[in-house]
């Protein structure tokens, strides 16, 4: 229980770190929050500047290199390789994205989709007690994800925090539940 209080602790320092950083950044770059049809979508301005995909790194829970692809809606599909000692996973997550905030550095973005996970005569994954046999096992799960994503100005990076649920089936006959919480860095081409 002490360790769920301070990652939940961490991960709201880190976001109430992030929306500032976010709103100084704003406040100096003198950014128009609307364009002149009144509708902004960062994501979509920042597609257009760098490039529709996006490749970076995962860590904190799933840790794993990220691919994410984005249509001309704004919409994104993420796909995770996550790696683990003597393991791997692969999550594909169907994502929107959404600016709640008065700036175009930060955007909201939640979606859900699904993971499969592999392991190989070892412990895996966020939860190290899911799998204990010496046997090969996989889990099949349920995940949604809810982020805040930052662009840093003028680059084609972007910093991201968010929390990734997920209900899992394992061959164990087992369930679980995790938080997943994850923090990124991608780089758009």
């Amino acid at each position: 229980m002490k360790k769920s209080a301070i990652t939940i602790l961490g991960i709201f320092v880190m976001v109430v770190a992030l929306m500032s950083t976010a709103n100084k950044l704003q406040a100096s770059t003198g950014t128009p929050v609307n364009d002149t049809t009144g509708v902004h979508d960062p994501m979509l301005q920042v597609a257009n500047n760098y490039g529709i995909n996006a490749l970076g790194i995962r860590a904190i829970g799933t840790t794993g290199i990220t691919y994410k692809h984005f249509n001309a809606r704004g919409n994104a599909f993420e796909a995770i390789l996550g790696f683990g000692y003597n393991s791997f996973s692969i999550t594909g997550l169907s994502e929107k994205y959404a600016s709640p905030f008065d700036t175009d550095i930060v955007d909201m973005y939640y979606g859900f989709g699904g993971h499969v996970v592999f392991q190989s005569d070892s412990n895996l994954g966020v939860d190290r007690n899911r799998f204990d046999n010496d046997d090969d096992e996989f889990g099949v799960g349920v995940d949604f994800i809810l982020g805040l994503e930052m662009m840093i100005p003028d680059t084609p990076l972007a910093l991201s925090l968010d929390i990734k649920p997920f209900f899992e089936v394992a061959t164990t006959g087992n369930a679980y539940f995790g938080i997943d919480p994850g923090f990124g860095v991608k780089v758009f081409f």
